[in-house]
Parts: C-alpha cells; sequence; structure tokens
C-alpha cells in the first residue's frame, strides 16, 4: 500500500545526493515502499524543490560539491522544514553521528543516519519511521526582524503566549504533566518561535518580565482550565540565570500558587546546567528555597554542561530531563545509547524522577522505558499545543498510553498544526 503522510498526500522523498548511483539506488528504494522520489545535485534545485515540491522526507548527503552537509541542515532550519530527514554519507561514523546532533540543535526531525555502503533493509526502515508534516504545514517563524523596542511593547501587550508540551508516564501511559512554552504571537509576522526572542531577552534582562507573566500564565492555566483533568498534571516551567539570581524569585512563585489555589509540589522549576554555574551560590540558595516551599525543581539539558556531577551533589533536586540531543541520536548513535542509559542509572540511584525529551519514535519511547525512563515528551506523544487544543488532546489519550503508541500515532488536529 502506498505511503501516506500525515495529511494524506503521498509520501515524498527528497534526494540530495552527488553520486547518480547511489541517489537511483534510495530513489528505488522509497518507490519500492510506495513513496515518490526527485532526486538532485546541487543544492539550489534542492531548496526550490523544498519549497514547491513540499516533500515529507528528504535525504541529505553530507560531502556536495561546493556546499557540504551541515549547511544544507542550517538552511532546512531556517525554511522551518518538518519533512522526516536521512543524513547519509560514507564519513567516519563519529561525524555522522555529530552531523545528526547538529541536526538535533537545530530542532529538525531527524529519522536517522546511514553509512555509505548501507543495507537496503536499513534505508526502507528509516523510511517507514513516522512521517512528519511537510514544509507546508503552518510552523512557527524561527526568522524575523525584531528589536528591544517591539519587545518591550510586545510585554506590554502581552503578547507572549503558552503553547503546552504534555508528558506522560512510560509505565502507565497517564498524562502527568505539561511543560510551558513561550511564544510571540506578533500582530505582524504571526507566531514566532523562542529561538527569535529568548536570547535577546536574556541579554538584554527582559527575560525576568517575560518570566513573570509566563509563570502567571501557566499557573492560571494549571489552577483553572487544568482542574477538570483526572489525574491533577503539573506544570514545568523554563526559568532563565536572571530569574534564578533573584533572592525573591521563591516568594513570586508562592504567591502565584497560592492566589491561583495550586499544590506547590504541581509546580516544577526547570533550570539548566549554564544557568546554575552562572552563580553557583545563588542558585544552591534559590533552589533549597524552592524545594522547602514544596515546589519540585529539575535540572534540564542534563549531560550537556561541564560540571553535572557537581550539580547533582549540590542542588535538592527532584527530577533531571535528558537532554534531546542523545535522545534523538540514540537509535543511531551507540555512544548516545550508552549517555542515556547511564544517566538514568545515575538517576535512578539518586531516587530522581526522569524525563527523555525529544522522543519521536515507538522504538525510542520502548527503549527508554526498557532502560528504566520514568517520563517522555515528544512528537511522538504531541507537539507543544495551545491552550484550547488540550481538553480535546486530552480526551483522545485514554489509559495505556503506551498500547496508543504501539498502534498508532498521534494525529495534531487541524488547531493544533502551528504548535509544531
Amino acid at each position: 500500500m502506498p505511503q501516506t503522510h500525515l495529511f494524506n498526500v503521498p509520501a515524498r522523498l527528497l534526494i540530495l545526493e552527488d553520486d547518480p548511483v547511489i541517489g537511483s539506488i534510495i530513489a528505488t528504494l522509497a518507490r519500492e515502499i510506495g513513496m515518490q522520489a526527485r532526486i538532485t545535485d546541487n543544492a539550489a534545485s534542492f531548496f526550490e524543490s523544498l519549497t514547491v515540491w513540499l516533500p515529507t522526507h528528504v535525504s541529505v548527503d553530507l560531502m556536495m560539491p561546493g556546499v557540504d552537509g551541515v549547511e544544507i541542515l542550517a538552511g532546512l532550519a531556517q525554511r522551518c522544514c518538518r519533512a522526516g530527514i536521512l543524513i547519509v554519507s560514507g564519513v567516519d561514523p563519529r561525524v555522522l553521528a555529530s552531523a545528526m546532533c547538529v541536526a538535533n540543535e537545530h530542532d529538525l526531525p531527524v529519522l536517522g543516519t546511514l553509512h555509505k555502503p548501507f543495507a537496503h533493509g536499513e534505508l526502507k526502515a528509516l523510511l517507514s519511521l513516522r512521517s512528519f508534516p511537510s514544509v507546508s504545514a503552518p510552523v512557527l517563524l524561527q526568522m524575523a526582524d525584531t528589536g528591544p523596542d517591539d519587545r518591550q511593547r510586545a510585554l506590554a501587550q502581552r503578547e507572549f503566549v503558552l503553547h503546552y508540551q504534555p508528558k506522560i508516564d512510560l509505565r502507565s501511559g497517564s498524562v502527568v504533566g505539561f511543560e510551558a512554552l513561550a511564544r510571540w504571537r506578533h500582530p505582524a509576522h504571526g507566531l514566532l518561535a523562542p529561538d527569535v526572542f529568548i536570547g535577546p531577552m536574556e541579554e538584554d534582562g527582559s527575560i525576568v518580565k517575560l518570566s513573570v507573566q509566563v509563570l502567571e500564565q501557566a499557573l492560571a492555566w494549571l489552577g483553572g482550565a487544568c482542574a477538570a483533568l483526572d489525574p491533577p498534571p503539573s506544570i514545568a516551567v523554563n526559568l532563565s540565570a536572571r530569574d534564578i539570581a533573584d533572592p525573591a524569585l521563591a516568594g513570586r512563585i508562592a504567591d502565584l500558587a497560592r492566589r491561583h489555589r495550586v499544590d506547590p509540589s504541581r509546580v516544577i522549576v526547570e533550570i539548566t546546567e549554564t544557568n546554575a554555574m552562572r552563580d553557583p551560590r545563588t542558585a544552591l540558595a534559590t533552589v533549597t528555597r524552592l524545594r522547602v516551599l514544596g515546589f519540585r525543581v529539575a535540572l534540564d539539558d542534563f549531560g550537556t554542561g561541564y560540571s553535572s556531577m557537581a550539580h547533582l551533589a549540590r542542588l535538592p533536586l527532584s527530577s533531571l530531563k535528558v537532554d534531546k540531543s542523545f535522545v534523538q541520536s540514540m537509535a543511531t548513535s551507540t555512544e548516545s545509547r550508552k549517555i542515556v542509559e547511564a544517566i538514568i542509572r545515575l538517576g535512578d540511584s539518586l531516587g530522581l524522577e526522569l524525563v527523555a525529551e525529544g522522543v519521536e519514535s515507538r522504538e525510542t519511547a520502548e527503549q527508554l522505558r526498557d532502560m528504566g525512563c520514568h517520563q517522555i515528551q515528544g512528537y511522538l506523544v504531541a507537539p507543544a499545543l495551545p491552550d484550547v487544543a488540550i481538553a480535546n488532546w486530552h480526551a483522545t489519550w485514554w489509559a495505556g498510553g503506551m498500547a496508543r503508541i504501539a498502534e498508532r500515532r498521534y494525529l495534531c488536529a487541524d488547531n493544533c498544526l502551528d504548535a509544531r
């Protein structure tokens, strides 16, 4: 039966390959499993086809004359590509794994890597993984011309909104919480991704005002719209180094929790290793006070910092989040798989809750479950959704969610599409 992707159009594979024999083999194997295929040997025609032909999958050769695959991956990210990406090359396998990490850092949906020469079955297996929406689907604009005055106006007009990405328990399949993720609903540019504004706001200090608005919205939503969800979910909120350095932070969050009648144990403050490193003494005091007040604290992007073990020893954490760069390369990188397994074993020995982010395939979810990971989030479960879409999504996520993962992929409703 011909493959179709999420929007019921034929699955299309766009191949960037300078070797005509390899390109022909890839195209033939794709057609054997019901996909359409198109081959190009230069970057210009590749990006033109990306826009005009609207592929659901792309295959990228890292070694191209005049341009390398890393530049191609950057171009895909700039165009907000959501087609499933396959990276192919004859370079050293460790270099191939690093290229996958580059793609993950750009938040590109990578299906996997193939080292030349590759087995035909291996290629078919990767192409048969979950299809992603084509570049024609509504996406978050990642490149926009905004400045400090525009951001200050947006704060005053409260244009920053939250989308919520669900987290599920790998053992029961039940929904246990959501991560609140900021978006900018810009009057001229539409919905903007956090890459556009988080970095600049951290640099000029306005991130503190944004964090206040994020906390207010998240706790109001948790105490209001989420009150009917069973079991009561948690909400995770990311805070910056400037937030952690504020001695009044813990008291401010406690006041918000009381105002919205939210149990502090349902609020998870997420900090990164980098943020904790900037002022370790203040971070220790802030995290300790949050824990005393009953809030939970997660160390985000664990494994990517310079002193992970020191943070585990000093900070009274409640959970660890395994960085998505390791999770998304588990299928093709033995090193990443071993790192994830080691993090899970370490966290479990310390009695910490373990959350893996960036989970996009059933196989990865099953591996994480077998390793002892507690919770997952990622496109396999759902993208970050606007608040109006949560109730409908929650109603479709039945008890025994792992059975649901095994049987089918989550298909986002039309009103959820811009959440990607």
